[in-house]
């Protein structure tokens, strides 16, 4: 009984680290704060607003991070330039995963 109670503590414990492990950056497109969390299983913080990660890469313009708005933007009027740089298959699906099923809607802004 003891190991599982152990087992239960650590759990909690980590569930309450995880409610810290966010960072405030700025996006490179439209200047705002918002929060990128830290992914437990990866031990890096969220790849999902770097340009780096989609491109694998690749650089495009000056931006390195995009706020989820950006992201948008960046699929909705700069599409061509997006298939471009965007070449991995699996990225695009899960793009467009996230994209359907409402991810990039989330807000990630800090709420002032």
């Amino acid at each position: 009984m003891e190991l599982m109670s152990w087992w239960i503590f650590k759990f909690q414990f980590k569930i309450y680290l995880y409610q810290f492990m966010k960072r405030v950056v700025k996006c490179d497109k439209c200047a705002k704060q918002f929060i990128q969390k830290w992914v437990i299983p990866q031990k890096n913080w969220s790849q999902i607003n770097q340009v780096a990660y989609w491109t694998d890469g690749k650089k495009w313009k000056t931006y390195r991070l995009f706020c989820r708005n950006c992201l948008k933007w960046w699929f909705e009027c700069e599409r061509e330039t997006f298939d471009k740089l965007v070449t991995d298959e699996a990225k695009r699906r899960t793009y467009f995963s996230y994209r359907g099923h409402g991810a990039l809607d989330k807000p990630d802004y800090l709420i002032s």
